[in-house]
């Protein structure tokens, strides 16, 4: 920089050449004269333009730099002001008293288009009308402004500049077009939404722009008719079921969203079910609009909030109204789909332990937003399967959960007001619906996800989804507060953040794991094989076992998997298991406790995967001996295919007796046999059949009188066809010649032609039966024939008569397995056959101690305290 005359000292703060992009300039600097008084400063620009300096500004580094000369003190200047756009070369210049200007610093600066500096200061209406006055203040501190003009939207007015403002010049003193900056104007208002724009033409040619509001919305008035009479019509068509004593109270929180509100009152409506139910929707303080068009929904309670309580207030409000024996908190931004309440409903049904049920929540596009939820130690919370495919299995099944989510929720009013409902400390929302769960747990009772309840949610529309602002930044702080009210059950009964997510999400961190495997899901009401795997499941479950079960062929066979589903079982289905379920077990192996197989062509595809990624104990349960069954029906029938087919059996069977812990079998007869044939075998009974309840009375009751015969079985299984076939041929003329009214009833499914055959004259083929059908039969008939000639294990229609009270009539093959057979049944050669079933119909009365037998068998052998104690030695219940 070029120096002042080597007598006065002198120098600006700022070195090199100044940039000002916003055109105001800031200069610093400081000139000391040779006497205590101060010196003028200018700014002089090539143009000529020149800009007076402060002077006389305290400069204490300077006096210290020049202690001699006794002005440096007050030797400061400074000069703030805006200059036009453009690159200036300008020229500070100093005056002695009584002197001439001398020039000491040349300078160079760039300067850039400063903003417009103004305001809006009109209001704008929020009626309809076709335009606004506007008013305000505007100037441009660089250059003079030609044109003014207002922007929002597509609306545009162009504004009369040139007002006195003696205010604004007050405030802007060094601005010279301040003091004429007013401007007025009047803008049209057609729809629109945006920031609102005042845009200013300047005298050099350049184009400034100030924003003076950031949003503003004028509603499509002619529209917003047309929508609010659609409303009132949409409000008029639904039609709440009437419901005089509502078994259940809907109540549903509202802050405008009218039309979402609508959607799940329609969807309410059109999915009503046979639940009896109220509506209540409790009114958060709405715009008006939402009450004048909810009042027209018919049989709509209406509850109207003189002030906006919030979420966690408003739903409170609703349950001091209720008048249902249940709660139900549903989210206005919901639609409930077919089948929902009463799938709610059922679990309390079905679980009598059950205090709070959540449902399954999908995306409007067909993702999932919530199976359940799971809280960590650290109070930290996961939606379970959140956008994954709600149709895997691993979200179809009703389990427990650590919570659910507040967008539908149903419990006991009772227990609604014993746990003092959504706490206030939550208010006005989030983390209410968590603290909720542990309120109930801590009541004595289990908060369950009802898969088959599935509602569509529309998440973020009552509260946004951005946790800093609006309603949704109490999650956060929720949190924290949720963490501290309970802290010791967090850090006693949950898992660290992702920890064991497996047994999490169905909190079965302290109970065991099993996994059974059979050729597909069990058809309990078709053959006998089916009945004794549902029998096992259910003694599981009763055990408070998480169950697994897996399907060799993995088809979702219904009604089965529906109710296995809903009894709490997850059952592996489907395309994605049939090919992954191996990396599936290597993921969850170290999960699962005991694995329980079934059938020896099922077992050993997944003998050596479960060795591999498992150290669960295995157990295997045959159903019977297959290839000694066949032998024995070789020996009857001289078939010599039997044979071969024996031999494929017990090569299968001889695979995975030594892969397992332990192999079981219903009747001693075939485990003696195992333990003379393969030494070193573990083998124990196992009842095939168990039954929750005493036998019931039957034939020894006072019930209907009985007649005609019955015989109960698959005919997919060989011996029942055999058995049905010689009966007609070898016993059936006889009977029906002595007494002639006599029938037979023989049902049971997939009957071949030959079976078919035998309709009439006294016989009658049903086909598959339900179970009320069959129950219906076992109450009618007067005794259950089973001429079984080959066959293995303990039967299950022996079985089932006994427990329905009626007299069996069998042979040595159908008597097989039982315990106590001489007390309970009637067992007779194939010669004897027919005599002895003759003496029997000749003697109804003398029946009655074989089926009081029958029971105590049952009692003893058949109960859910004889197949705990055969599990025993290989099972820990504890």
């Amino acid at each position: 920089m070029p120096a002042a005359p080597q007598t006065i000292p002198a120098a600006i703060d700022q070195p090199g050449p100044l940039s000002t992009p916003d055109g105001r300039l800031r200069l610093d600097g400081w000139v000391v004269p040779e006497t205590d008084s101060v010196y003028e400063v200018r700014l002089r620009l090539a143009s000529g333009q020149i800009f007076d300096c402060v002077t006389g500004r305290p400069r204490p580094d300077v006096a210290a730099l020049h202690p001699d000369r006794p002005g440096a003190a007050l030797s400061g200047f400074s000069l703030e002001t805006h200059l036009p756009p453009g690159l200036h070369i300008g020229t500070l210049e100093l005056r002695r008293p009584g002197a001439d200007w001398t020039p000491f610093q040349t300078l160079s600066v760039r300067a850039g288009l400063s903003p417009l500096v103004g305001r809006l200061e009109s209001e704008f209406p929020d009626i309809e009308t076709p335009e606004c006055q506007v008013s305000g203040w505007c100037f441009h501190p660089q250059a003079e402004i030609d044109r003014l003009t207002l922007q929002f939207a597509d609306n545009e007015a162009e504004l009369e500049l040139g007002q006195p403002r003696a205010d604004v010049a007050a405030r802007y003193p060094s601005a010279g077009t301040a003091r004429n900056s007013g401007f007025s104007g009047k803008l049209p208002l057609r729809p629109g939404a945006g920031p609102v724009t005042l845009n200013a033409r300047l005298r050099n040619g350049a184009v400034a722009r100030l924003e003076v509001r950031p949003h503003l919305r004028v509603p499509d008035w002619a529209a917003a008719r047309a929508t609010t009479e659609l409303w009132r019509t949409r409000a008029a068509l639904i039609g709440l079921p009437a419901a005089e004593s509502p078994r259940v109270s809907v109540i549903i929180p509202v802050f405008n969203q009218l039309d979402y509100t609508l959607g799940c009152l329609e969807a309410v409506a059109r999915h009503a079910g046979a639940a009896p139910f109220e509506v209540i929707v409790v009114d958060d303080h709405s715009d008006p609009v939402v009450a004048e068009v909810l009042s027209g929904v018919e049989r709509l309670r209406l509850l109207a909030n003189p002030e906006n309580l919030g979420f966690i207030r408003s739903c409170r409000r609703g349950a001091d109204a209720a008048r249902g024996e249940f709660l139900l908190f549903l989210n206005n931004d919901t639609e409930v789909q077919a089948g929902w309440l009463e799938a709610m409903l059922a679990v309390f049904n079905r679980r009598p332990d059950a205090g709070l049920v959540g449902a399954k929540l999908v995306y409007p596009d067909g993702r999932l937003q919530e199976a359940g939820g799971i809280l960590w130690s650290d109070g930290s919370a996961w939606n379970y399967g959140r956008d994954q495919d709600p149709t895997r299995p691993e979200y179809n099944y009703l389990r427990e959960t650590d919570y659910c989510s507040g967008a539908c929720l149903l419990l006991p009013a009772a227990l609604w007001r014993e746990v003092g409902g959504f706490d206030e400390r939550y208010a006005p929302a989030y983390c209410e619906d968590s603290d909720l769960a542990f309120a109930v747990r801590a009541a004595g009772r289990k908060v369950y996800y009802q898969p088959a309840a599935v509602v569509v949610h529309h998440e973020g529309r009552s509260s946004g989804t951005d946790p800093n602002s609006g309603v949704k930044r109490h999650q956060v702080e929720n949190a924290v507060r949720l963490r501290e009210k309970w802290r010791a059950v967090l850090e006693r009964e949950h898992r660290p953040n992702a920890v064991d997510v497996f047994r999490a999400r169905e909190r079965s961190l302290h109970r065991k794991v099993i996994l059974l495997i059979d050729h597909y899901l069990p058809h309990y009401d078709r053959d006998a094989g089916s009945r004794t795997i549902w029998a096992f499941l259910e003694f599981f479950l009763a055990e408070g076992f998480s169950v697994k079960f897996l399907g060799d062929n993995f088809h979702p066979h219904e009604p089965y998997l529906t109710e296995m589903q809903q009894r709490g079982i997850e059952v592996l289905c489907g395309p994605w298991y049939a090919h992954e379920w191996e990396h599936w077990l290597e993921e969850v192996g170290p999960s699962i406790d005991y694995v329980l197989l079934s059938r020896a062509h099922i077992a050993p595809r997944y003998l050596g995967p479960l060795r591999r990624s498992t150290k669960a104990r295995r157990l295997f349960y045959g159903h019977d001996v297959v290839s000694r069954s066949m032998e024995r029906e070789f020996a009857m029938t001289g078939n010599p295919a039997l044979l071969t087919s024996a031999a494929k059996w017990r090569e299968m069977e001889e695979a995975v007796f030594p892969q397992v812990d332990v192999v079981y079998y219903p009747s001693d007869d075939e485990v003696r046999f195992l333990q003379e044939r393969y030494s070193g075998i573990v083998a124990r009974v196992l009842p095939p059949y168990v039954y929750r309840e005493p036998a019931r009375p039957g034939l020894a009751g006072d019930g209907p009188a009985r007649a005609g015969l019955l015989f109960i079985g698959g005919f997919n299984h060989p011996p029942n066809p055999d058995a049905m076939l010689w009966f007609h041929r070898e016993a059936w003329p006889a009977l029906h010649r002595e007494f002639p009214g006599l029938t037979l009833t023989i049902a049971g499914s997939n009957p071949p032609p030959e079976i078919l055959a035998l309709h009439g004259d006294g016989i009658t083929v049903t086909g598959y039966v339900s179970d009320a059908q069959l129950a219906e039969f076992y109450a009618t008939h007067l005794i259950a024939v089973i001429p079984l000639r080959f066959g293995g294990g303990v039967k299950g229609k022996v079985v089932e008569a006994l427990w329905h009270g009626l007299p069996v009539i069998t042979t040595a093959v159908g008597a097989e397995g039982i315990p106590e057979a001489e007390s309970c049944l009637h067992v007779a050669t194939l010669e004897e056959f027919g005599p002895r079933l003759a003496a029997m119909l000749r003697r109804p009365e003398a029946l009655r101690a074989q089926v009081v037998a029958g029971a105590g068998v049952i009692a003893r052998h058949y109960s859910h305290a004889a197949l705990r104690a055969a599990f025993a030695p290989d099972i820990s219940f504890t």
